[in-house]
């Protein structure tokens, strides 16, 4: 199966879970993305800051954003704000060597440290949602 029908196959169970539940399944997609965003953003390695900086939520398709050269102080901000949690939400990097990156070329961070990260958020995923029931 590949990454986009996983993707479908889960936006399809989480609005299955919202109804079930009665819960607002655009504000859990923009929670988890920004939970997600933030996890990819520590987890990557710095050098220049580049790569950290390079992540972007953006729905509809991945996000073609890449940092100029140079140093970067962190992550690109996030806020949810633009976000509607209604269509599918991507949580990506385009800089070229991200790859690498996760393939552990870095002795700054483990390799597959973009699969802990989602490992993270699925353990994560029943308190996500109460929060964003209480909320």
């Amino acid at each position: 199966m590949s990454n986009l029908a996983n993707i479908r196959s889960f936006d399809r169970d989480l609005v299955g879970i919202a109804k079930e539940l009665n819960i607002d399944v655009g504000k859990v997609v923009i929670k988890l993305a920004l939970d997600l965003h933030k996890k990819f953003s520590k987890r990557t390695p710095v050098d220049t800051g580049r790569a950290r900086a390079s992540w972007d939520i953006k729905e509809g398709g991945p996000s073609e954003f890449v940092p100029p050269e140079g140093t970067h102080s962190g992550p690109k901000p996030q806020d949810g704000s633009g976000l509607t949690g209604t269509t599918i939400t991507f949580v990506t990097s385009a800089i070229h060597y991200m790859e690498y990156l996760n393939q552990g070329s870095s002795k700054q961070a483990p390799a597959q440290f973009i699969e802990i990260a989602i490992a993270e958020i699925q353990v994560e995923f029943d308190a996500i949602v109460a929060q964003v029931a209480r909320s």
